[in-house]
């Protein structure tokens, strides 16, 4: 991936569409790429005053196109020949509609290509250009202008992109093609006054690897100063801190600017300037430190921040997705406590805690509800479900660790002396100013991780960005279960990440679409959730990278179910590569749903009106929701 200089990171468009097309070149060209490598890339190729145009190029080294198939190649249900189709597969329709895409956004589409060498896609298209544009790198790095660093990658294009991103961060950069070169490189800056403070390099090299380059390059150090080292791979390597002890952090390829930028603020925060340690573990916290918990909470945002508090302490920490999963993982496992959520898919925390209590008793296997639930009476409701106690979200670490130490007895208690832990920021970096959002107290509740705690705010700007547009959709559709549930879940996250003022907001809207309040009354609540949500979210945009795609996996569904869920998990796939045929896929499915389930049924509205506006994001998520709906995977 390669994003020239000069290209704009805020622009106004149509991100999905853009995505649409690029997904489709990519995708093609790793399809018909067998060795060698595929290149996106991006560079400026027009500016005016309130527009700019830029052109993106799909290169690869595949099998290429014959000069007769180029002409008709752009036209639906056409490929280059029939063999190919027999080969790999497809309709070559993404073509088509590509064309057509790329040319809503005033541009135009070209290939050029050479049999057995290689094809190049190549469009452009043109977007307004975004208020606010960030004239400097964001704030999560210490000031580091000027680092001087040593990259090393035996693939000539890989090594001119890293030079390129690396000194838009303001690095000093120089350049070596084996390891061998690298070593030398290194040895001789050792006599200067500034040797390098920054290592990257890649894993597979001829010659002398990535990790026995960075082993050498640990060895020569003697008396001078230790540079961290970044080891990149393409092959998504496994990597141990205690086995290659001479490595700081890894990054896998292909990457973009923000990530690479996120993983060096990772690496020089986590390995940053002193900061002053935490008194002495509370009495509370050395009570429970060595015990096992299981966690059952299904948002992932919520799961991280408990999982770093509890962990911070010393506890071993299990984590599941939903309350099915928590009754079967007692079944197999002992744990010394359960934190139970309440309102998750497949099976609530009320249900799995009565299924737990069949076999184990409250002093045999505590469960403490952790909830967003602080309503009157929802206290009562966990106890009578069989609870032990109850810790309201978002979570105040003394007083979990203050509950949990009531009930919680270690089958395996750790005697060691308690890490040193800090729970302050680093001098060196500036926390960003989120109004409405307590920054401070929020890092602090995650033990001083201020690298961890940009990460979740970073995942809530890509994960929450249209929860509110998806909670008046389900109003309008009349679900409002769904919506609350949304509501709900997020008001929890929102909490644990600060966001004070949107958290009490969600708050009521929670308990207006629970209390089936007059319309115009929930209208006017989500209206001002919105407005402290855009705030928000562009106080965040405006500190931290230009968020990257949603690579998350496609959710399994298992197809061993019978004919519908093997149609299922083809239609996930097909939602998540934008791909149209997914509209056959879903009449399909619709056609086969059981006739007296309405809830089934108006599940796959939700779908259809969702791929109807293009949204198809939405519409997997909601295609995973029908599948749990039927217990189906």
């Amino acid at each position: 991936v390669q994003v020239a200089p000069g290209c704009p990171s805020h622009l106004v468009g149509d991100p999905l569409r853009l995505e649409q097309v690029l997904i489709n070149l990519a995708s093609n060209a790793v399809k018909f790429t067998h060795t060698g490598e595929v290149v996106l890339a991006v560079y400026p190729f027009a500016d005016e005053s309130d527009q700019v145009t830029l052109r993106f190029t799909v290169t690869d080294t595949g099998i290429g196109i014959s000069q007769d198939a180029l002409a008709r190649l752009f036209q639906p249900f056409q490929q280059a020949d029939g063999s190919t189709t027999r080969r790999y597969g497809g309709s070559g329709l993404g073509l088509s509609i590509s064309q057509r895409l790329v040319e809503m956004m005033n541009g135009r589409i070209e290939v050029s290509s050479t049999e057995g060498e290689g094809s190049e896609f190549a469009f452009t298209a043109r977007f307004g250009k975004g208020r606010g544009e960030a004239s400097k790198r964001p704030l999560i790095l210490p000031d580091l202008h000027g680092l001087s660093v040593l990259t090393v990658d035996d693939n000539p294009r890989a090594l001119a992109v890293m030079r390129q991103y690396l000194e838009s961060f303001g690095f000093s950069v120089t350049e070596a093609t084996s390891g061998a070169e690298a070593l030398a490189i290194f040895e001789s800056a050792l006599a200067t006054v500034t040797p390098f403070d920054l290592v990257v390099v890649d894993w597979e090299m001829p010659g002398l690897d990535g990790i026995e380059t960075a082993r050498r390059i640990a060895a020569a150090v003697g008396d001078h100063k230790k540079p961290r080292t970044m080891m990149v791979s393409m092959h998504g390597h496994v990597w141990s801190q205690p086995e290659s002890p001479f490595v700081n952090a890894m990054l896998t390829k292909p990457f973009t600017p923000s990530r690479l930028f996120n993983s060096l603020a990772t690496l020089f925060v986590r390995h940053g300037a002193p900061s002053a340690p935490l008194p002495a573990e509370t009495a509370d916290q050395g009570k429970i430190r060595g015990a096992h918990l299981l966690l059952a909470e299904d948002n992932d945002i919520n799961q991280q921040v408990a999982q770093q508090i509890l962990e911070g302490a010393g506890i071993r920490v299990t984590v599941v997705a939903d309350g099915a999963q928590a009754v079967r993982m007692t079944e197999t496992q002992r744990f010394d406590g359960v934190l139970m959520d309440i309102n998750m898919p497949v099976m609530d925390g009320y249900l799995a805690t009565q299924e737990i209590r069949r076999t184990y008793s409250q002093a045999d296997l505590p469960i403490i509800a952790m909830t967003a639930n602080a309503m009157s009476g929802d206290r009562e409701k966990c106890l009578a479900a069989g609870m032990n106690d109850h810790v309201a979200k978002p979570v105040n670490p003394a007083e979990m660790f203050a509950t949990l130490a009531r009930w919680i007895v270690p089958a395996q208690p750790d005697t060691a002396p308690p890490p040193q832990v800090s729970a302050t920021v680093p001098a060196s970096v500036r926390l960003p100013n989120l109004p409405g959002v307590n920054v401070e107290a929020a890092v602090q509740r995650l033990g001083g991780n201020v690298s961890g705690y940009l990460a979740l705010v970073d995942k809530f700007r890509l994960r929450y960005r249209n929860t509110l547009v998806e909670i008046r959709l389900a109003m309008l559709e009349g679900d409002r279960k769904l919506a609350e549930r949304l509501a709900h879940t997020f008001k929890s996250v929102a909490g644990n990440l600060g966001a004070d003022n949107l958290h009490h907001k969600l708050q009521d809207l929670e308990l207006a679409i629970r209390e089936a309040c007059n319309p115009g009354k929930i209208e006017s609540l989500l209206n001002s959730a919105n407005t402290d949500l855009s705030v928000c979210l562009a106080a965040i945009d405006a500190h931290l990278p230009p968020p990257e795609a949603d690579t998350r996996e496609v959710p399994r569904i298992d197809a061993a179910s019978g004919e519908l869920a093997a149609l299922m998990q083809t239609t996930l796939v097909q939602l998540n590569e934008f791909d149209a045929g997914a509209e056959d896929s879903l009449a399909q499915i619709h056609s086969m749903l059981p006739r007296h389930d309405p809830k089934a049924h108006q599940i796959m509205a939700h779908i259809e009106k969702c791929l109807e506006r293009y949204d198809y994001e939405a519409a997997r998520n909601a295609l995973v929701e029908l599948a749990n709906h039927l217990a189906i995977g």
